[in-house]
Order: C-alpha cells, then structure tokens, then sequence
C-alpha cells in the first residue's frame, strides 16, 4: 500500500471515528437521529451523522431533507473543503509518525506487537510497512479497512452526502473544528493510551458489529443503543473519550447558541454519539432552556 493510499485510508478511518444514553437526549425509536432547535429568532436543525455508510443507506428520509432544504447554510465538525486535496491527508499522515528515532516495535509490549503484525497480515500487508507510524495511526488504518470491507465508504458518510449538496446548492459551509484539532486528539495520547487504543481497534469481529449498531440506531432514531455503547466504551479508557467526544461537545456549544442568536436557519452536522446523554450536545442545549424537538 502507497503512502498515499494509506493516507486516504487513515483520513477517512479518522471521519468515522470522531466524526461516531438514556440522559435528556433520549428519542423515541421510529423517528430520526434529527432535532430542531428553537430560540426566539431562529432555528438551528442538528442532525447525527454516520461518517461511512453503504450506499444502500440513500435515499434519506424525509424530514432529514426537509430540514437541508429549510437551512440556508450547513456547519459540519470540519469543513470538507479543507480535506478534499491529498495534502491535509499527507499531513495527517506524517504527524502520525515518530521522528525522534523510536519505532512502532520500540514502543508496543510484545505481545500487542505480535497481535498487531498477525492482523496486518491478514489485511495483506507487513508491519515493516508501519514500523515509523504511532500506535493510533495503526489502529485507525486497521479500522477504516475493516470498514471498508464491510461496505461502509467515506464517500456514503452523511457529513460528505450533505458537503456536496450544500455546494450543489451554494449554500455556505463552516467546520466546528479544524483538521489540526481533529488529529490533536490523538497525537497528544500518551503512547500507552496509543496502544489500549491499537488493542480496540484489532477486534475487527466487535468493530463490525458495533457499525452495523450504529447504523440501525441512525436508522431508527433511537440513541438508546448508542448510549450503552458509549457507557461501554467509557469502562475501558474514559481519557481518551474526555478528549473525543465530551470536551469537543463543551467546546461546541458556544458556536451553536451563536447561531441560535442570528436570524438564519442553520443545519448542523456531527456525529451521533456526540448527541447522547447527558454530557450529549442536545442535553446540554436543552439545559439552557432551548425549546428541543426530536424530528
């Protein structure tokens, strides 16, 4: 596998993950992973998004393009106009690689060392090929292929089926966050949380059921399953998703009231575990007093 192609991998790898309760923001099944956001002067539509997804997903419901048509810009948690070229990728790539003369062998235990090696060989490729790249990048590129061979793309993902419709219909787009802050997440993890991180990654069987998960709680509308999947992951390092899911939602909400206060309608893209419980973007919304309606 190229550099390059790896990049591409590990860029889209890295939407899913970040991009992915019974707390206040509990739906009902049967509806959509959809809510309206009402102040006084405006409305702002926050919709969860799946960042890969089989094609089979399209077409969406309803009300989802009701709420597009409705919005007269769309603010995603990165703007994909900053993405779309193969250099914010390769940049991606190279802060994921050591260059202070360690090694991917020098840093791991043996054993998730060896595990790691027999998994790359089963996806086609030698470690030797990864000896220069960090524990995180690792397991980000094992998941985004095991995505891959499941059916879910990149190019099917929510956040990117909206970029184009946004573009396609000159509406403005925005990102929360920047590409330097999405790949902070992870470079900043100590190498011993890399490697816990690498250890959930290598379960392709449990990564392959729980995207299937996802996708039919999106499809329902019901963060119910959600929320126990992330009570789950909160078990095994409650760290790593301070930094990807609850500070990013905390420092989110500010941007969102901003708009709350402007007249336009706005449409908000993010993924949908950052929706649920009660540490969730829509709990935290509606305490502060907004009226909240699950669509």
């Amino acid at each position: 596998m190229t550099l390059r192609r790896r990049a591409g991998v590990i860029a889209a790898a890295v939407a899913q993950l970040l991009l992915a309760t019974s707390g206040h923001a509990q739906g009902t099944a049967g509806r959509n992973m959809l809510w309206r956001v009402q102040s006084d002067s405006t409305v702002v539509y926050i919709l969860g998004s799946v960042h890969m997804l089989p094609k089979s997903m399209y077409p969406l419901n309803a009300p989802i393009e009701r709420a597009f048509d409705s919005a007269q810009r769309v603010v995603f948690e990165l703007n994909l106009d900053s993405v779309s070229q193969s250099a914010p990728a390769m940049e991606m790539v190279m802060k994921g690689m050591y260059t202070d003369g360690r090694t991917l062998k020098s840093v791991l235990s043996k054993s998730t060392y060896k595990l790691a090696a027999k998994k790359l060989k089963k996806m086609g490729m030698d470690i030797s090929m990864f000896e220069r790249f960090k524990p995180w990048m690792i397991g980000i590129t094992m998941m985004g292929l095991d995505a891959q061979d499941d059916g879910f793309e990149a190019q099917y993902g929510i956040d990117f089926y909206f970029h184009k419709k946004a573009n396609d219909a000159k509406k403005p787009v925005a990102g929360l966050e920047t590409l330097n802050d999405q790949i902070s997440i992870f470079s900043d993890l100590p190498d011993k949380a890399q490697e816990g991180f690498l250890l959930q990654m290598m379960d392709s069987r449990q990564g392959s059921d729980e995207l299937d998960q996802i996708v039919k709680a999106w499809k329902l509308g019901d963060t119910a399953p959600l929320e126990k999947m992330l009570s789950k992951y909160l078990v095994k390092d409650s760290d790593l998703y301070e930094s990807m899911l609850f500070r990013r939602n905390r420092n989110w909400i500010p941007q969102i009231e901003s708009m709350l206060k402007e007249k336009e309608r706005t449409m908000v893209v993010v993924g949908s575990l950052h929706l649920v419980g009660d540490r969730g973007v829509i709990a935290m919304l509606r305490q502060k007093g907004y009226r909240i309606e699950q669509l």
